[in-house]
């Protein structure tokens, strides 16, 4: 199945992401090779040697962290993946 898993997840001008963030009190990045817009650019910084652009060398995928105490931060993690789950699929 292929479907627009960045623009899904992120919405009209970040919209969508910022909410879930706000929902599951947690941080969200969208990283990986296909999470910028200017295919070009990402190209580049791929062949980069830069640590902050190591990322572009693998798959899509989403980073979700939560600042919190150990036991509120698994709850917040495991919330967060059931909203991302829920809104990729449905």
């Amino acid at each position: 199945m292929q479907f627009n898993f960045v623009g899904k997840l992120l919405g009209p001008r970040g919209s969508s992401l910022k909410q879930l963030q706000e929902e599951t009190m947690t941080k969200m990045a969208v990283l990986g090779r296909g999470s910028m817009r200017n295919k070009q650019q990402e190209e580049e910084l791929r062949n980069s040697s830069e640590p902050k652009h190591a990322h572009l060398q693998e798959d899509l995928h989403v980073e979700i962290t939560a600042f919190a105490s150990p036991a509120e931060a698994h709850a917040r993690l495991a919330f967060a993946l059931t909203q991302v789950g829920e809104r990729l699929y449905n």
